[in-house]
């Protein structure tokens, strides 16, 4: 299906002269539930480019949307399809579909210790959607991305750290981090909300990848002025990954970025290794909880800075070598 057959793309649904209307296309999937514990019957789409070609393996980049929003949502406002045109590479948005506990609506459960351990639940049925999309379309195994949003963000932290060695680099925005307790969000007043310690999140992703060091390169943004997910949260996440992964606390970059809003950020890079950075962290000041730089739409912050552009530029930098990804 076209991508203006989904959408009913329109010239005012575009918000800038210098974003393109995507042409690819648009196919939705369904992956079944798997024999594993806490596996669930999960809907996704692919977004394939313009000019895919099932004889040129493309970088595949999986987005997860937050609670509060669906698969849809994310593709439209993140605005990765229009990257993908420009770029050539895949986008993949899983819907968390079913859950069987008390949440949010359509949150993941990047709190449930059987959503982010090894081989179960939600953290394996994303993986396994990977895998889905590989064996149907032309996917570059060095190149898999993975980014998502809030409560997706979260998630995406579970994938880099459990999946060791199969994802080349991730994004999160807004997100937490791994193996994080739901009182650090959940509770309705700032001051009740508790992070752990850095080193327990440490301790706890030594325990998820059995002490694999393998290097999951992170792109961390998030908002000072975030009143649902407090800037504490993506601090811990950026020092549990330098402790992790060794990177030290050496400075690579740090350049200022502003939007044609006003809006500003601080873009840090932290030493470089194989070729890209450990850890970079884009810290927004203004803006609240939510995607920024993308289209107009819920938990969307078009006047920011563009960040869907800054991840896949992080992307781009990193790769998996060729024994990682299973290749000769």
């Amino acid at each position: 299906m076209s991508y203006f057959e989904r959408f009913k793309w329109s010239p005012a649904r575009s918000k800038a002269g210098d974003r393109h209307q995507p042409l690819g296309e648009i196919h939705d999937r369904v992956s079944d539930r798997h024999a594993y514990p806490g596996s669930q019957k999960r809907h996704y789409c692919v977004y394939l480019p313009v000019n895919y070609s099932p004889d040129k393996a493309l970088p595949l980049v999986m987005v997860l949307h937050g609670c509060q929003q669906d698969h849809r949502d994310i593709q439209l406002i993140s605005e990765f399809d229009c990257l993908a045109d420009r770029h050539n590479f895949i986008v993949v948005y899983p819907f968390v579909t079913h859950y069987t506990d008390m949440r949010a609506r359509n949150c993941w459960g990047w709190w449930r210790p059987e959503h982010i351990k090894p081989g179960a639940g939600e953290v394996e049925d994303l993986w396994q959607i990977v895998e889905a999309v590989a064996a149907e379309f032309a996917v570059n195994r060095r190149r898999i991305h993975i980014a998502g949003l809030s409560s997706g963000g979260g998630m995406a932290v579970a994938a880099l750290t459990v999946h060791a060695g199969r994802f080349a680099s991730g994004a999160v925005v807004a997100g937490v981090p791994y193996g994080e307790n739901v009182g650090a969000v959940a509770l309705p007043y700032a001051a009740m909300r508790r992070f752990r310690p850095v080193d327990t999140t440490v301790a706890l992703m030594e325990r998820a990848r059995q002490n694999d060091r393998t290097p999951a390169p992170i792109c961390i943004v998030h908002s000072h002025d975030d009143g649902a997910v407090d800037i504490q949260a993506g601090k811990n996440l950026r020092d549990s990954w330098i402790k992790y992964f060794g990177a030290g606390k050496k400075l690579s970059k740090r350049v200022k970025c502003r939007s044609a809003h006003g809006i500003t950020c601080t873009h840090t890079r932290y030493r470089k290794r194989f070729g890209g950075s450990v850890v970079e962290t884009i810290f927004l000041s203004g803006p609240g909880h939510g995607w920024y730089g993308g289209a107009p739409g819920q938990f969307s912050y078009p006047s920011a800075p563009r960040i869907s552009d800054l991840i896949w530029a992080f992307f781009a930098g990193h790769r998996l070598e060729p024994a990682a990804a299973g290749l000769a």
